[in-house]
C-alpha cells in the first residue's frame, strides 16, 4: 500500500528539515523534494506543461517503491502560479498537511538557512504568501475530497506525532473503503 501525504507550507517553515527528521526513524518512510525533481526537468528541453512533468516525474519516483508512505515536500503555488486541481488529481494523494507557523518565524529560519539562496520577502510578504499557500491548499483537500490538516507552530516531536497520527488514519480509511469493480 503506498500512503501519500502532501507536506506543504511557507518556504523557510522547516518542511524539508520535518520530512528529513522523521524519515530515519520510520521503516519504509520516502521524502519526496518536489523541487528537486523540478530542478531535474527545467535540464530537460520539453513542450509538456512544467507542472505536468513534475507530477509525472513524483509519480515516476513512487512507482519505483512497492509500498510505503510518502512525504511530497512541496508547494502548490510558486511565484504566484497555482498548481491546477487537474494536475494534482494525477498524484492520487491521501492528504494534505500544512504547517503554519508565525511570520518572524519563518524569516528567521530563512536568514539562517545556508543551504539555499531565498528571495528576500517582508513579514508582510510571507504573511500573504502563507495565507494564499493555505487557502488554496484547502481548496484543492476540499476538491479532491482528501483529507486535511493544519498543523500550526510544529516542532520535530509534534510533527513526528502528526505524521504517525495522519498516516494511521490513512490506513485505517483505505480499509473500510469497499473495493472497486
Amino acid at each position: 500500500m503506498k500512503n501519500k501525504i502532501l507536506v506543504l507550507g511557507a518556504s523557510g517553515i522547516g518542511k524539508t528539515t520535518y520530512c528529513q527528521s522523521y524519515q530515519p526513524k520510520q521503516p519504509n518512510v520516502h521524502h519526496v523534494i518536489a523541487s528537486q525533481h523540478l530542478n531535474n526537468i527545467h535540464k530537460q528541453d520539453s513542450h509538456t506543461p512544467i507542472q505536468s512533468q513534475l507530477v509525472a516525474s513524483i509519480n515516476g519516483h513512487i512507482a519505483r517503491q512497492t509500498s510505503g508512505l510518502f512525504l511530497i515536500d512541496g508547494h502548490l503555488i510558486n511565484r504566484g502560479v497555482k498548481v491546477p486541481v487537474e494536475v494534482l488529481k494525477n498524484l492520487n494523494l491521501d492528504m494534505i498537511l500544512f504547517l503554519k507557523s508565525n511570520p518572524e518565524q519563518i524569516l528567521f529560519n530563512r536568514n539562517h538557512d545556508v543551504s539555499r539562496i531565498r528571495s528576500t520577502e517582508t513579514i508582510d510578504e510571507i504573511i500573504n504568501s502563507q495565507n494564499s499557500e493555505l487557502e488554496y491548499s484547502k481548496y484543492v483537500a476540499n476538491n479532491l475530497s482528501i483529507l486535511f490538516f493544519e498543523l500550526k507552530n510544529p516542532t520535530q516531536l509534534m510533527f513526528n506525532k502528526t505524521i504517525d497520527t495522519l498516516s494511521s488514519q490513512i490506513v485505517n480509511k483505505k480499509k473500510k473503503k469497499p473495493l472497486q469493480p
